[in-house]
């Protein structure tokens, strides 16, 4: 009988554990028993939690007891049907012998009701009780994530090397630990594609993140110019990531939603159901890309927040008594500020007469400084309502600047000629850099102070600012991003904007390159009275892509063609010396109306104004689309792209090695950008100088300060000669020439091939030059002559000798320069600068052989000396 016994409770237990296993794959967990209960059984009565309970976390559940029960049966579910279906949650128990049950489950569900009831069992059936309810609610306190231990974050071992220590010093004066990650220069740049530039920290910290939908951090980088992201992994193994708007040696207060991180899907990283589980993740990462070069990072403060509690740092209209108008601030211009009784309207006033008598010795011009210290909430643009009294029309500019974290100085110019008052949406890349004094990267996240002036201004008038907000251009414009293509299949020549803002509502900006940005270019521009785009990149970035979609559509055009004139800015650095000069490269892409895209690259844009003509079947399709093709015909094409990009790489014998620089003002100009009909081809064309608008009399033919010296300037090719561009100026502000000789050689010669137009008068070239006090700069100026059907070139010389080691200006009349090739008595005059095609220098000494430079700032044709 014993035996009999023992093999009876194994065969039970087997049983029992089976049904377990079996449960457990189906949600449920069954206990078995033996049941020796049996009789009329009473329903029980739900005790804990209470009907409707919120409650923060799991409870006990608790109930009455139950005559003659042998077991209970627990059922907990999202919906009253106590099923499964539509993906509820449901738990189910049984086998419980006592009358209260503590779960051991997570409901990852929150702010959600729940549903329970319970059923006493025995041999003769069961009776179930009432339905009960509670409010699992989510617990909204911060969550910290702690960054006091330094080994609990580990770097990634497939990146670059980096090390992670911890900073007690209370950089951020928050009372609180840093945690710290340092790189170096040699680990980022070992030559190995995939891992240099990049690093990754990771902290593993699995946790539940309910009522909270936003992080919060202190941050400080000093470094190259990395992409910067914070990266988590959520319940099902994606990675998300949001890009760090960072201020370079700057601290930074970093608030992200989590609706603004994006699912990262390089790199085999999993793909599951495509949604930011936030509510649960397994840890958090701080990602550098890009990364080439010495930097460190300070990371302080981690926590998850509810975003609505932090709403007061942000900014998203610009209540002006809000932002303390007693600390308005105003130079040049004693103006009358008044603010409406509703903060939203400020009007400055000012006087002649009060310009005239400013302490600060520049007239025209001043601000009004309002304080801001937010962060700007979102948005992409701001606008505002903007109107003018007075006579400051013809030449005067309103000025909107914004400075921020970093001190950065960005400003957007609205020349009143072209602006009669109302609403105008100007977007944040509009804003041009107009002092450098952070990293010169437009972040546009917190806004320490916003400036609104006038320049060119000298007469008495008002200024009246109302509504002034943060907004999404595509929220305030009618048909953004979209361009006409004209019968003659012109889409954009750039013609008819009233200002540069228009171009941001026609084209469409990346923003990975961070210097990407639009302005109408007149000075370059070819032909009389024409204008063109200047388009900016960041050089060692991503593309700077700028995109319109087309609203028509043409039949009969084979062809897509552009003029462009490249102005890359090259390094000093002399590691580049075997680069002859930068070329920006050109990307142009074709979108057809089924998503199919086709590309084409120009590997290095010309210096001077060359039409490209890129027939279609010359274009390439780009891998990706996988439905139904069609042809890459005119009356298919539904958008058009332009992007621009340039790398320096380090040379070594035949090895080439990443060696960013991150060179900003890289300048790429484009004009009648169209569909055309023709084969592949690159049509050269001529500069056209066109007079200043601000004075007639005035042609600046060069300034070096945007240009490249190849745009305009073409070397002889001696082994000697270089140009190159530099930040020794006469004023201490842009760039000059500098252009390489050597003693005792044979001269070198820079020359620039142009076109004057015949609005041009001018009567003599004014050059600011840093000579050496040894060379002999000759000055050549090439005229066309045109007697009859019969073109003669002349050209005509004039020696500066011993040129000033000082910088400066030289004024040489016409009369002054000396005919040295060309046939007759024919004299360089006013009449005949419309006929100028080049301009050179050669530079020669014969004091010694060594290597040297002349500088030039800038080159003017001027139409101010007495006629001659």
């Amino acid at each position: 009988m014993k035996i009999k016994r023992i093999l009876l409770l194994l065969t039970v237990m087997i049983v029992s554990a089976c049904c377990a296993v079996a449960c457990d794959e189906a949600g449920k967990d069954i206990i078995v028993s033996i049941s020796a209960k049996s009789g009329a059984l009473n329903a029980v009565t739900l005790e804990t939690p209470y009907l409707d309970e919120e409650v923060f976390a799991l409870p006990t559940f608790e109930w009455s007891k139950a005559d003659n029960a042998d077991t209970y049966e627990f059922e907990l579910c999202s919906n009253t049907s106590f099923t499964q279906a539509d993906g509820a949650v449901y738990v189910k128990k049984t086998g419980i012998t006592e009358n209260s049950l503590t779960l051991s489950s997570v409901l990852k569900e929150k702010n959600a009701y729940y549903y329970w009831r319970v059923s006493a069992v025995n041999a003769s059936g069961k009776q179930t009780s009432d339905t009960g309810s509670f409010y699992l609610k989510a617990d909204e306190k911060e969550i910290e994530f702690d960054v006091n231990y330094a080994d609990e974050w580990t770097v990634h071992e497939q990146g670059s090397n980096a090390t992670v220590s911890i900073d007690e010093s209370d950089f951020f004066n928050n009372g609180k630990n840093s945690l710290t990650v340092g790189f170096v220069e040699e680990d980022t740049k070992r030559g190995i594609d995939s891992s240099d530039g990049w690093i990754v920290v990771t902290h593993s910290h699995e946790t539940e993140m309910y009522g909270v939908d936003a992080f919060y951090f202190n941050f400080y980088y000093s470094g190259n110019d990395a992409d910067v992201y914070l990266r988590v992994v959520d319940e099902d193994n994606e990675y998300w990531h949001a890009q760090l708007k960072v201020a370079n040696n700057a601290k930074q207060t970093i608030i992200i939603k989590f609706d603004d991180f994006e699912l990262r899907t390089k790199g085999g990283t999993t793909i599951a159901n495509k949604v930011f589980d936030y509510n649960y993740i397994k840890y958090i990462e701080l990602v550098f890309e890009k990364s080439f070069g010495d930097g460190v990072a300070m990371m302080s403060d981690l926590r998850a927040i509810k975003y609505e509690n932090y709403t007061h740092l942000f900014v998203d209209r610009f209540e002006i008594d809000d932002l303390g108008v007693q600390n308005f601030i105003h130079d040049n211009y004693n103006f009358d500020l008044t603010v409406s009784d509703d903060g939203n309207t400020l009007n400055y006033a000012f006087s002649n007469s009060a310009n005239e008598n400013n302490n600060s010795g520049v007239n025209g011009w001043g601000f009004v400084k309002i304080p801001v210290e937010r962060l700007l909430v979102g948005g992409d643009a701001f606008v505002l309502d903007l109107t003018y009294e007075g006579n400051i029309k013809k030449d005067g500019s309103i000025l909107i600047r914004a400075i921020e974290e970093d001190g950065d100085r960005w400003v957007y110019t609205q020349k009143l000629s072209k602006f009669d008052g109302g609403k105008i949406v100007i977007p944040y890349k509009a804003f041009l850099l107009s002092e450098y004094k952070g990293d010169g990267v437009r972040q546009f996240y917190y806004l320490k102070q916003l400036q609104l002036g006038i320049s060119n201004v000298y007469s008495t008038g008002s200024v009246t600012v109302k509504d002034m907000r943060i907004t999404e251009v595509a929220n305030e414009v009618d048909n953004i991003y979209c361009s006409e293509v004209y019968e003659d299949g012109l889409i954009d020549d750039f013609d008819g904007y009233a200002n540069d803002v228009e171009l941001y509502y026609k084209w469409m900006l990346s923003e990975t390159n961070k210097d990407e940005a639009m302005a109408i270019e007149k000075d370059l521009a070819l032909g009389s009275g024409n204008v063109c785009a200047k388009l900016g990149y960041k050089a060692d970035m991503g593309q700077a892509l700028y995109a319109t979609y087309l609203t028509t559509t043409r039949e009969g055009f084979d062809a897509f063609s552009v003029w462009a004139m490249d102005a890359s800015v090259k390094s000093d650095d002399a590691v580049f010396n075997y680069i002859p000069e930068v070329n920006a490269q050109r990307i142009v892409s074709l979108y057809l109306i089924n998503g199919q895209e086709f590309s084409y690259v120009v590997n290095a844009v010309s210096k001077s104004w060359t039409k490209y003509v890129i027939a279609f079947e010359n274009f390439t399709e780009v891998e990706g689309y996988f439905g139904d093709k069609l042809p890459l015909i005119s009356q298919n094409l539904a958008a058009v792209k332009i992007g621009f990009q340039y790398y320096y790489y380090a040379k070594s014998g035949n090895i080439l090695t990443p060696y960013p620089k991150y060179i900003s003002k890289n300048y790429v100009y484009l004009d009648n950008v169209a569909l055309t009909e023709g084969e592949t081809a690159e049509i050269a064309l001529s500069q056209k100088l066109m007079p200043s608008e601000d004075d007639p009399n005035v042609c600046v033919v060069a300034d070096f300060d945007n240009l490249s010296e190849q745009t305009l300037f073409k070397s002889s090719g001696l082994e000697y000669d270089e140009l190159t561009l530099s930040a020794l100026t006469a004023t201490g502000i842009g760039q000059s020439l500098k252009m390489r000789y050597q003693g005792k050689k044979d001269s070198v010669s820079y020359s620039m091939t142009t076109a004057i137009d015949e609005s041009v008068k001018a009567n003599c070239v004014k050059l600011l030059i840093k000579g050496d006090g040894k060379a002999t700069i000759y000055v050549n100026i090439y005229m066309d002559y045109q007697n009859g059907d019969q073109i003669t070139k002349y050209k005509y010389r004039y020696a500066i000798t011993g040129a000033s080691e000082d910088w400066t200006v030289y004024t040489i009349g016409f009369d002054k320069f000396g005919k040295i090739e060309g046939s007759g008595d024919i004299r360089l005059t006013k009449s005949r600068v419309k006929m100028i095609s080049k301009i050179s220098f050669g530079i020669v000494n014969s004091v010694d052989g060594e290597l040297s430079y002349i500088y030039l700032d800038k080159m003017v044709l001027d139409g101010s000396l007495a006629d001659r």
